[in-house]
């Protein structure tokens, strides 16, 4: 990471906290595009790998969600059509 980069998140940090924190900046090969915050015991973290899980599980879920509804809809079809045929 650039050093103006790194200035601008430390300077962010500070500011937020209004403190001076101690940051440490390490780059890790398995974070692809992303980042880490990591202290005391719990981390913030962001990168391409973990946002594209992320988009595929939601897809997934509304992808579920669209082929309960569709099947619904249809059972409801046969349900209405059934009684109109009864009547």
């Amino acid at each position: 990471m650039p050093e103006e980069h790194r200035k601008s998140i430390q300077q962010a940090i500070n500011e937020t906290l209004v403190a001076d924190v101690h940051l440490r900046f390490e780059t890790a090969p398995e974070v692809i595009s992303g980042i880490e915050l990591t202290a005391g015991g719990k981390k913030l973290a962001w990168s391409i790998t973990n946002y594209l899980a992320s988009l595929e599980a939601e897809v997934g879920e509304l992808l579920h969600v669209d082929e309960k509804t569709q099947v619904d809809s249809e059972s409801q079809s046969d349900t209405s059509r059934a009684a109109a045929s009864n009547a």
